[in-house]
């Protein structure tokens, strides 16, 4: 007559699939107790390392906009700043409505790059004050960097109603 009961391996394949059951359940509510600005801090560093190593390997000067409620990546084409295209980055990145971002710049050499163009141009003080207010207009990205270049040193700090910066 057969004896009756569990084997060794069957109490150990029940063990393992409980284990596995309960890491996923510990894994699905320890990701939603996190707070909404590190999350939002976490995503763009992400993207943002992503988008630096981009630029690097296609040999291109890419930018970040900073425009609050969110950020969007942009890219120099024929002498403008044109929204990146055909990537998971292109769409403009949106923050959680409770988390405000606060963009320190580092460096205004960009611009005083630009207004350097605008005097080697010839064009009166006049002339170049009005330029540089259109460029201000325009939506040109506060963050940029080259292969060739060093990036934009900037400080960008995410903040919840509920707590401290990130």
């Amino acid at each position: 007559m057969p004896e009756r009961g569990f084997t060794l391996l069957e109490i150990m394949l029940v063990i393992f699939l409980i284990g596995l059951a309960s890491a996923g359940v510990v894994q699905t509510f320890a990701t939603d107790s996190e707070p909404p600005a590190k999350k939002a801090a976490q995503d763009f560093l992400t993207r943002f390392a992503q988008f630096k190593d981009r630029a690097v390997i296609e040999g291109q000067t890419l930018g970040v906009l900073i425009d609050p409620p969110g950020y969007q990546f942009m890219q120099r084409r024929q002498g403008q700043w044109l929204p990146v295209s055909a990537t998971r980055l292109s769409a403009q990145v949106t923050v959680p409505k409770q988390v405000q971002m606060l963009l320190q710049p580092g460096s205004d050499i960009w611009q005083k790059e630009y207004a350097l163009e605008l005097q080697r141009r010839r064009l009166t003080l006049h002339d170049i004050e009005l330029e540089l207010q259109k460029e201000a207009k325009k939506k040109t990205p506060q963050i940029r960097f080259s292969p060739f270049e060093p990036a934009t040193p900037f400080t960008l700090r995410f903040y919840s109603a509920a707590q401290n910066a990130c």
